[in-house]
């Protein structure tokens, strides 16, 4: 009978975050603000029926699980005086729990609490040897005691004390045994790997040095649009906080350039129309902040890569003589500018619809180039540091 609750409790599919009240009623909704709910000692829900934010300690609940397929379960530990939340790694005839890093197993309703490996120096002062010793390993033989148990004697031995490990060899036994079970963790990935597309507008704001009075350099736009393509790296089993994003961009930067100066012999005035692209490769780091239901917030720290092309279609050149007013015009490139560098990049983002199958970002990115090169030729040459903005918002699948 207990099997079939757990069966029935586990099937949740795509419906979300789930709490089991003592009533044994499933209800649906969202957790609020918790990442890690391996030693959560109370769980705040919102109920998607009427949007109701309530606290559950243990006491209030049979379990709750997750939309990423975690199961947790109330129980009394006999070292806790009061009962915890427990996760469920593997429920059946011998589930396995997990608290605190340490793994119980429910053997018939008796709870055996598996104690970790430890080492011991062994022999005098002069010749000390130091043996390592797994007591879990033990505590499994006697548990397991049978011909299912002795057919697995060689794997039991060679155990590690890690939740895959463990459950391997519970799934082994009841698959011997012809025993109904969930392995609760085998529906879990290790990460979950989600295709995104990108679209957004960026805005450069670009300083020259050295900075002179008498040269003026103004470009018609300073906002161009991107568009990029990646992958998202998030919903780590062990590091529920952090994702990675990795893209690759392309940002149209055709422009227009009036350019000005001056000095005692005359003055230089030039137009240049260009055609310039970026390919940019951004990559990052994300750290969730706060998770508000489905929407969680968070902060990337990484760079950005960026190799631009420059072609010019069109550039004219007056130069005028202040001793005699003659008025030169050539049409010749007079700026060049291919940039191939790196970076340093931060991002603060939303992630709507969080766990579920689609889902979107919102983004504000900023990064910093410095001592990029341009050649104002053949007047000079001039530094330039890019300070950009971006606005992006991405599907992700």
């Amino acid at each position: 009978m207990l099997l079939l609750i757990l069966l029935s409790i586990s099937s949740y599919g795509q419906d979300g975050d789930f709490v089991v009240l003592p009533s044994q009623e499933k209800v649906y909704g969202s957790m609020v603000n918790t990442f890690d709910f391996t030693n959560a000692k109370s769980v705040n829900f919102r109920n998607s029926s009427d949007q109701a934010v309530n606290q559950y300690m243990p006491s209030d609940l049979i379990a709750f699980g997750l939309d990423n397929g975690r199961y947790f379960k109330s129980i009394h530990l006999p070292e806790e005086n009061e009962k915890v939340f427990v996760q469920v790694i593997l429920s059946g005839e011998k589930s396995l729990y997990k608290y605190k890093k340490v793994f119980y197993i429910d053997d018939d309703g008796k709870l055996v609490k598996l104690n970790s490996s430890y080492s011991q120096s062994l022999g005098a002062e002069s010749n000390t040897q130091r043996s390592n010793f797994k007591p879990f390993v033990n505590t499994l033989n006697l548990i397991l005691a049978g011909d299912c148990g002795n057919s697995l004697v060689v794997t039991v031995m060679g155990a590690k004390y890690t939740e895959n490990s463990l459950a391997e060899i519970l799934s082994k036994y009841h698959e011997c045994e012809g025993l109904e079970f969930i392995n609760h963790i085998q529906e879990i990935p290790l990460v979950r790997i989600s295709p995104m597309a990108t679209a957004g507008l960026a805005f450069l704001n670009q300083d020259y040095y050295p900075i002179n009075a008498s040269k003026v350099m103004v470009f018609d736009r300073n906002s161009f649009p991107v568009f990029q393509a990646g992958v998202r790296f998030h919903q780590i089993r062990k590091l529920p906080r952090l994702a990675f994003d990795l893209s690759v961009a392309y940002m149209n930067r055709d422009n227009t350039l009036n350019y000005q100066f001056e000095n005692s012999e005359g003055l230089t005035t030039g137009t240049q129309v260009y055609r310039s692209s970026s390919i940019l490769v951004p990559m990052f780091v994300d750290y969730q902040l706060f998770k508000f239901g489905s929407v969680g917030t968070y902060i990337g720290l990484g760079g950005i890569v960026r190799n631009t092309s420059f072609e010019v279609d069109y550039a004219i050149v007056d130069y005028t003589l202040f001793f005699n007013s003659v008025t030169t015009v050539t049409e010749e490139q007079f700026f060049f500018n291919e940039d191939r560098d790196f970076a340093p990049a931060i991002k603060l983002g939303a992630h709507i619809n969080q766990g579920k199958k689609v889902g979107l970002l919102s983004e504000l990115q900023f990064d910093y180039q410095s001592k990029n090169t341009v050649r104002v030729w053949p007047y000079s040459d001039s530094t330039y540091k890019q300070f950009t903005v971006a606005f992006l918002f991405s599907i992700i699948f």
